[in-house]
């Protein structure tokens, strides 16, 4: 034993020396315990030793939730397994330099924003995507701002015809670009006017209500929702007929009678306007500006709660919201998401019971004035309070326009072209993949430790087959995403847009231009003269889009002001409406369609740019100094100046209104 002890101090001696403890030999623990940190390793006051960056916490909690979403523990195991694998070579990246590690982080947050976007089911499954949703902070900090200003400091919707200040007027005092920058789609933002409880008057009313429904044109569930809501009981009802029965479902749907509407009001149900921006002008106004801006189709409800009610449970809606208050105070309150899937969701919520509800994160009462603004998931229920009723408006934006959105049209499409160049992709698949692709055939593989080749280590390992499976589809995609059609996409969705979107109100004061007339600029026959100065009506409302689907190339001009108002936002209830609709949607795209041969392109995109606003483009155009079509083409540039004022797209200027030396720059260059 002597000559064992003496072994062991030897060896302890020795050690200290070489870990640099000068006279601690004599403390074996002293030693053991550097000898383990020179290894990566932690050693606790019980003598309990672990690896420093061991994760367990993070690992235990991806652990139940894998289990959860797979719904097995091999799975989860094996995702466990490969988790620790990526946080290794994590490490090695971090080692590699600080500039792939922000390259990393860049695509960590591509990752992030596109799972966020995918509700509608389970995520797809990606390389380190359960770290990642277990590090998805899902803190929510509203942003509270108090507007100063009084009303002699502040102008009116009405007097505002540009799209950027409509928006600017809405989430005012908060600038535009910071609220894209620090706001949107990340926290709720409440704006409170406190000096002035007159900003949204003229808007709408309970005094507009009543004189939409004495019309007898307003339509129960197409213009117009009577509901109750108990929040005892959770339980809503809608009354959306005028007899004391309930109708059968396949009936049609009633006009509302505006006694019957006001007696349900008066005994506690809420009324809710759709789309009252077919109906009330000031509302086409704003509703048609933020469209122009956000170039999304923005849609709009009005709420009238009665006093001490409240309309709907809690729930998500799957648009940002903002919250207009213009009559009387309402009670909001706003709640944390409770996973990061419901975060920017897709697609609407149910409703929610009390228990399921996150963190409180905002409970506010809005007052005339305020604006409340909610990103795409956000969970809210409100309530009037018991001393007063309360009307507000919803403008709603971003529904169905996100990058998945965007993909979901381009991946098919980069597909089918990819799949006509390339001979790979129609290459028949391996006779035998059934062998070994499927779930029945996922098997948990184990990494060999500090060696690379097969057979060695304790794991077994997959199918070599599976591997070039997998290596032969990772190439294919790669094939598929060179072939993305992403201004072809681009140009369909902005169609889509133009064929949805409100057509746009009459410009105030000295913006306004008129249409050519007969004479005057315009020859006798309507033609515009030379001499004329010609712009866009105004932004946003047309789109050049060359169609190649044919079998020659069309250039063909896309706008929205053929679109009926009284359509906006409107979506068919049966197969009949939805034939109907159908027959109308294609009037109404070929009324808003103009076809010219691919010659005159050049030419309509000089027209279509001309009071644009683009970097770069002219004021406005004079026809005389414009270029004729290609060689060969029959159309002349006046006819197709015609053809676009015609249609409302070009509109004729007065030069006097004009700087006409920078136009004429403009021009020429």
């Amino acid at each position: 034993m002597g000559s064992k002890d003496a072994k062991q101090k030897k060896i302890l001696a020795g050690l200290a020396a070489v870990l640099g403890l000068e006279g601690s030999a004599d403390d074996p623990l002293a030693v053991l315990k550097a000898t383990a940190e020179t290894l990566g390793c932690t050693v606790d006051d019980d003598g309990t030793t672990k690896l420093a960056d061991e994760p367990e916490p993070a690992v235990a909690r991806g652990k139940k939730r894998r289990r959860r979403r797979s719904g097995g523990a091999d799975q989860a195991e094996e995702e466990e397994a490969a988790a620790a694998g990526e946080a290794e070579e994590e490490q090695a990246a971090d080692d590699d330099g600080e500039e792939e590690e922000d390259s990393e982080g860049d695509e960590e947050e591509e990752d992030d924003d596109g799972r966020s976007h995918s509700s509608d089911g389970e995520p797809e499954e990606a390389e380190g995507g359960d770290e990642e949703m277990e590090d998805f902070d899902l803190t929510v900090e509203p942003v509270r701002i108090e507007d100063p200003r009084t009303p002699n400091m502040v102008v009116g919707a009405a007097d505002i015809d540009d799209g950027e200040a409509m928006f600017q007027w809405l989430v005012s005092p908060v600038d535009t670009e910071t609220f894209y920058e620090a706001v949107h789609e990340d926290a709720p933002l409440l704006i409170e006017r406190i000096e002035n409880r007159s900003y949204f008057a003229g808007l709408f009313s309970k005094d507009e209500i009543d004189r939409l429904l004495k019309t007898g044109n307003m339509q129960y569930r197409f213009n117009v929702d009577v509901t109750s809501f108990s929040a005892a009981g959770r339980k809503r009802v809608n009354y959306n007929y005028n007899g004391d029965k309930e109708p059968e479902e396949e009936a049609a749907p009633e006009m509302a009678d505006a006694a019957v509407v006001w007696r349900r009001y008066g005994e506690g149900c809420s009324v809710r306007v759709l789309h009252p921006q077919r109906f009330c002008d000031p509302l086409w106004h704003l509703v048609a500006r933020l469209e122009s801006y956000l170039q999304c189709p923005v849609g709009c409800n009005s709420y009238l709660t009665p006093a001490g009610t409240q309309g709907f449970a809690p729930h998500w809606d799957d648009i940002d919201a903002f919250v207009l208050q213009l009559e009387g105070k309402k009670r909001w309150r706003l709640y944390g998401p409770t996973d990061p899937e419901h975060v920017l969701p897709r697609y609407s919520s149910r409703d929610f019971a009390d228990d399921e509800l996150g963190e409180c994160v905002l409970d506010v009462v809005l007052q005339p004035g305020d604006t409340l603004y909610m990103p795409r998931g956000t969970v809210h229920q409100a309530e009037s309070l018991p001393d007063s009723h309360s009307l507000h408006l919803t403008i709603s934006a971003n529904q169905q326009r996100s990058w998945a959105v965007f993909l979901e049209e381009a991946l098919p499409q980069a597909l089918a072209l990819a799949a006509q160049s390339s001979r790979d992709l129609r290459r028949s698949l391996p006779r035998d993949y059934f062998e070994y692709m499927g779930v029945a055939h996922e098997k948990e593989v184990e990494e060999p430790e500090d060696s690379e080749e097969e057979g060695e280590g304790q794991g077994g390992h997959e199918d070599p087959r599976r591997q070039a499976f997998t290596a032969q589809c990772a190439d294919l995609i790669e094939t598929v995403m060179h072939h993305m059609p992403l201004d072809q996409v681009a140009d369909q969705l902005a169609v889509q847009f133009l064929q949805q979107r409100m057509p746009p109100p009459p410009l105030q004061g000295a913006a306004a231009a008129q249409p050519a007339a007969a004479g005057g600029e315009a020859g006798g026959s309507g033609v515009p003269s030379k001499s004329a100065w010609v712009r866009l009506a105004q932004l946003g409302i047309a789109r050049l889009v060359i169609d190649t689907e044919g079998p020659e190339p069309i250039a063909e001009v896309h706008h929205c002001m053929a679109n009926r108002r009284d359509l906006h936002a409107k979506k068919p209830a049966d197969e009949q409406e939805a034939l109907e609709e159908d027959l109308e949607a294609v009037a109404v795209e070929a009324a808003s369609t103009i076809e010219f041969p691919i010659e005159c392109a050049e030419l309509v995109d000089i027209l279509l740019s001309a009071g644009s606003g683009e970097p770069g483009a002219p004021a406005a155009v004079q026809v005389g100094e414009l270029p004729q079509p290609e060689a060969g083409c029959e159309v002349a540039a006046e006819a197709v100046v015609q053809a676009l004022l015609e249609a409302g797209v070009l509109v004729v200027v007065d030069p006097q209104q004009l700087d006409l030396g920078a136009a004429r720059d403009d021009a020429a260059a």
